[in-house]
């Protein structure tokens, strides 16, 4: 969906990702070196732990939620098919013993192990940065905590709901909990290859190639992309000899469209096609008004180091037209981005 979205705005992060799948994700030495399925889930839910814990919980929810509405239909068939099923009520201590050991005794002793295997290595600070990402021990400690959570919860839910309402509850839990064991068994094995200096090397080639050189190349390509987007075709110029579109020229004095960026946001996202409304609608007005000689750079940029004004274009030779002005405005967002 997002995909289609940036096609349809024509994003600088579209474009970024076509450029990098077309040259980075052909090269024969990236793909020799690039994350398995596992390993390239592993890092990604490592980077954003937080969120996928949080989906982790709605899911969990949403499979009792659901179970609720289909009891009735439920019902007989789990009789049928389990007919032992009050088993379930007594695996939770078991659950949550088993979990608050691995959390709150083994992770500890097992990082702590490689804080001190590490601490005479000269790049310790990077090392340990990758095992943390690719071990992904942060998603599964903070996924082993959830679940004592959810288990918990489900001892207070125990006394106001149904037997088999509270089996759905505790199968969930040890679905939940087979899956961190999963987890734990990836966390192990990381673990092992990290202690080796072979292995260890070897990862932090792997993890160099696949996060850092990635992410490297597309700052790159966004910032090249920024600074000349008609010479890289993200602006198709229309009506030039009314409004000049230019991206390297100098000026003593100009008019600035800028934007007032709250907190320590940096710019996201560009919808060029925005743009390319915008010019479209200013020259139009310019033809009408018969009005020569105007120019605009698109060069969205902070106008000062830490300041919160991003300049979204320069202009000069003329006043800029409200709905151009909408959509240049809008043509930015902004959160943890390029900036």
């Amino acid at each position: 969906m997002m995909f289609i979205i940036g096609r349809l705005l024509n994003t600088l992060s579209y474009r970024s990702n076509k450029e990098i799948k077309e040259s980075l994700y052909k090269n024969e030495y990236f793909i020799q070196n690039r994350w398995g399925f596992v390993e390239g889930n592993i890092v990604a839910w490592s980077n954003s732990f937080l969120k996928y814990n949080v989906l982790i919980i709605l899911l969990a929810s949403l499979v009792v939620v659901n179970f609720v509405e289909w009891l009735p239909v439920l019902k007989p068939w789990v009789k049928n098919m389990f007919p032992n099923w009050t088993a379930l009520l007594d695996w939770q201590n078991e659950f949550l013993a088993a979990q608050l050991t691995i959390v709150g005794a083994i992770y500890p002793l097992v990082i702590g192990l490689i804080s001190v295997l590490l601490q005479n290595k000269s790049a310790r600070s990077v090392i340990f940065l990758i095992y943390q990402k690719y071990s992904g021990f942060m998603f599964s400690g903070l996924s082993g905590l959830s679940l004592v959570a959810f288990i918990i919860v489900g001892y207070f839910f125990q006394s106001l709901q149904s037997n088999l309402i509270n089996v759905a509850f505790y199968a969930t839990s040890a679905v939940w909990f087979i899956f961190n064991i999963i987890l734990t068994a990836w966390f192990f094995a990381q673990t092992f290859k990290v202690i080796n200096e072979r292995s260890r090397n070897e990862l932090v080639v792997q993890f160099s190639i696949c996060e850092s050189c990635e992410f490297d190349i597309r700052e790159r390509i966004k910032k090249h992309l920024i600074q000349d987007p008609v010479g890289y075709k993200m602006l198709t110029v229309s009506n030039e000899g009314w409004l000049k579109v230019g991206c390297f020229w100098f000026r003593e004095s100009y008019e600035e469209l800028i934007v007032n960026v709250s907190g320590a946001k940096r710019p996201k996202d560009i919808r060029f096609r925005f743009v390319g409304f915008a010019i479209l609608i200013q020259s139009l007005v310019l033809r009408l008004k018969k009005i020569t000689g105007a120019e605009i750079k698109i060069d969205p940029m902070f106008k000062s180091v830490g300041g919160s004004d991003f300049v979204v274009a320069k202009y000069i030779g003329f006043k800029i037209n409200p709905i151009a002005k909408f959509f240049l405005i809008n043509s930015v967002s902004f959160g943890k981005g390029i900036g």
